[in-house]
């Protein structure tokens, strides 16, 4: 398993395949093994990278504070390290929150971004985010992550055909320690870059789940403060898509990241235009 020093931890990160790097960012309490699907399918045309964040999988888990720029500037480290960008980055709720972070503050490592089932803000300005904040924090300290890990399940794979899946994610959470949680759940809390939108200019596709639990509306929304940004509203499905329908999200983002290239080809091209001599 390939490790990297990065500044004051020692980050673990999965990399497969060969062409234009593609980095994979997971969501809290999750690791870079819940790509699984993504990593098989895109490894056939790209450099597919995906890290265990800080404080996740098999990288350090350091005391806190921890913050979502921090782990952007962790991600933003090892792309330089390890010589692969600019990177199409997608994150998952969470790690989509540390993927606008990234393209906002080193737009230079960002060729495209797809932000998955995320808002561009997570202050605790409503009564609901309130209670969800206090239930996840008081939740992991009573009772542990696998706790947690319970109750999320079904409501991120619901379909009963799903069990084998639920149960790899119960096992999987129970395994994250309880003060790097603690410390990623706080980091989350007050956290924006909805006022910084309009500087993010990477070609974009944000990705909402038809029954997600974050609000699908404020999505396109969204999407209309950046610059370059499409919406794509994915049915009946729910938060953890490229887990709960791989084919149809890898299928979405290849989709995305072909109309880019073509575009790119198309400029290219434009750009090569003979001029007229006399």
């Amino acid at each position: 398993m390939p490790y990297c020093r990065i500044h004051d931890i020692t980050m673990h990160y999965d990399v497969q395949g060969s062409g234009p790097p593609l980095l994979l960012v997971h969501g809290l309490g999750s690791s870079h093994k819940d790509w699984f699907a993504q990593k098989d399918f895109f490894k056939q045309t790209h450099t597919v990278i995906a890290p265990d964040l800080r404080g996740h999988g098999a990288t350090e888990k350091p005391p806190g504070p921890y913050s979502i720029p921090q782990m952007a500037d962790d991600l933003a480290t090892l792309l330089r390290q390890l010589d692969l960008s600019p990177a199409h980055v997608v994150g998952l709720s969470m790690g989509g929150m540390i993927s606008l972070q990234l393209a906002h503050d080193a737009p230079e490592l960002v060729r495209t971004l797809t932000v998955v089932n995320c808002d561009p803000e997570y202050r605790l300005n409503t009564p609901r985010r309130w209670i969800s904040y206090l239930f996840r924090m008081l939740l992991v300290r009573l009772f542990g992550p696998e706790m947690l890990g319970r109750i999320l399940a079904p409501r991120l794979l619901p379909d009963p055909a799903q069990a084998d899946l639920r149960r790899t994610f119960i096992r999987r959470y129970s395994r994250n320690a309880t003060h790097a949680l603690v410390a990623s759940i706080r980091a989350i809390a007050g956290w924006s870059i909805d006022e910084q939108l309009d500087a993010i200019r990477q070609p974009a596709l944000i990705v909402a789940s038809q029954h997600d639990y974050t609000d699908v509306d404020r999505k396109a929304i969204f999407a209309q403060q950046m610059p370059d940004a499409r919406l794509a509203v994915l049915p009946g499905v729910h938060h953890a898509v490229p887990v709960e329908r791989p084919a149809l999200f890898n299928h979405q983002l290849r989709a995305f990241l072909a109309e880019v290239a073509y575009r790119d080809a198309g400029r290219a091209l434009a750009s090569r235009s003979i001029q007229p001599s006399f």
